[in-house]
């Protein structure tokens, strides 16, 4: 099992290595090719991930490790501190290391996603260590289940996002926020199965509930979901991962925007819905009313805006719109 796992990581080095066109070149990384890289991994005690930008202290990665013990330790006349050994990085342009002397701390700090080898050296001594430093996106999920998770992905790898509905809820939106890029509807991708608007471009996982990406994975990425009340329990059917509302939930951090989702007769996918004329009552968690915030709500453009965060149940009844409808929704607002 190590050696497939070594293989595999030493592919996602290789590719990576190549695909960033990055000088290899130093003492605790010369020359980095395939066969280095297997045995580098190999020789590895332990693997450090990191998010960009992310810093931790030496004593708290190496902590449990049973060659390099921290200062406060039983001391062992062979075991040694951490700040005796001299740290270094293969490549600089992923990690990068940092010496507090007043705090009597070495601090690894993620600069780029990537991977790369951390080297400790024991001077006037042969003892080396090896380990593998992974610079990973974070992907973070928001689930109306009460749940804000996150995780790191192996730069340059495709990700399996489960993102299943609830028991007697199902998913009714999902947002997505790549690095860089502006929000995405993506609950086509995730929950319908065919593809709705005829766009080649959706990965359609069969109503599995789960987002597998298209491309690897190059920056960080947020998904917000929304949830419906499924009607169809009621009458003890078994229904698909998403909601039959006709409204979608649009989560945003604090605002909301309530679009058609184009199963409805005379609506089409994405279209604002109204809500002037609507019914809207929100509760927390305890069943106490929450106002939303007049100011910045947008009512005629589909807008909601909740001030507070936490996990809000939301009834919307636009049944007055010709083309209206009404559902029970949970949705997560929280800072992003």
């Amino acid at each position: 099992m190590r050696k497939i796992l070594t293989v595999l990581l030493a592919m996602a080095f290789a590719m990576n290595l190549c695909a960033q066109d990055i000088d290899t070149q130093g003492s605790a990384g010369k020359n980095l090719n395939m066969e280095g890289i297997i045995e580098k991994l190999e020789k590895s005690e332990g693997y450090v991930f990191l998010g960009k930008d992310d810093q931790r202290n030496l004593r708290d990665i190496f902590h449990r490790s049973n060659d390099i013990k921290m200062g406060d330790e039983p001391q062992d006349p062979n075991v040694h501190d951490v700040l005796e050994y001299h740290w270094e990085v293969a490549n600089e342009g992923i990690a990068t290391l940092q010496r507090d002397t007043e705090a009597e701390a070495i601090y690894v700090k993620g600069t780029r996603f990537g991977e790369t080898f951390l080297t400790a050296t024991l001077p006037n001594s042969t003892e080396v260590h090896h380990f593998a430093v992974f610079v990973c996106p974070t992907i973070t999920v928001l689930s109306p289940e009460g749940i804000v998770y996150s995780y790191q992905k192996t730069f340059k790898q495709p990700a399996r996002i489960e993102l299943t509905r609830s028991n007697e809820y199902h998913i009714n939106c999902v947002m997505m926020k790549r690095d860089d890029s502006d929000w995405e509807d993506i609950t086509a991708k995730v929950a319908y199965g065919p593809d709705l608007n005829d766009n080649d471009d959706l990965k359609v996982n069969d109503n599995d509930g789960y987002y597998e990406s298209k491309d690897p994975i190059e920056g960080d990425m947020v998904f917000v979901i929304s949830e419906e009340l499924s009607q169809d329990y009621k009458n003890g059917d078994v229904p698909e991962n998403v909601g039959s509302s006709g409204l979608n939930l649009q989560v945003r951090g604090h605002e909301i925007t309530v679009m058609y989702d184009g199963s409805r007769d005379g609506t089409n996918y994405e279209d604002i819905a109204n809500l002037s004329e609507a019914e809207i009552n929100i509760t927390d968690v305890n069943k106490k009313p929450v106002n939303y915030d007049s100011q910045k709500s947008d009512l005629v453009n589909g807008k909601i805006w909740i001030p507070s965060q936490g996990i809000f149940y939301i009834y919307i009844d636009n049944t007055g719109d010709t083309v209206g409808d009404q559902g029970n929704f949970k949705v997560i607002i929280h800072d992003l």
